[in-house]
């Protein structure tokens, strides 16, 4: 794995995440005004998978890559 897969899997991660937290409010917002109890149960998974996919962490081996970056270039 090098940094070009890393910043993609990053990338990747926070436009999931970006989506489902969109599906998610707008779920939330036409289950309020058609079906409240159904619709929040349908919306407030989905509100949870976006933040987990939000709050990812780096895999194991972006990690390593990204302290060896950090031992050559210093910030």
């Amino acid at each position: 794995m090098d940094r070009d897969s890393c910043m993609m899997e990053r990338a990747s991660n926070f436009s999931v995440g970006i989506v489902l937290l969109v599906v998610g409010i707008l779920f939330g917002i036409t289950s309020f005004m058609l079906l409240p109890i159904i619709g929040l149960l349908i919306a407030a998974p989905i509100v949870v998978l976006a933040i987990i996919f939000l709050s990812a962490r780096r895999s194991e081996a972006c990690a390593l890559i990204s302290e060896k970056a950090k031992k050559i270039v210093p910030l």
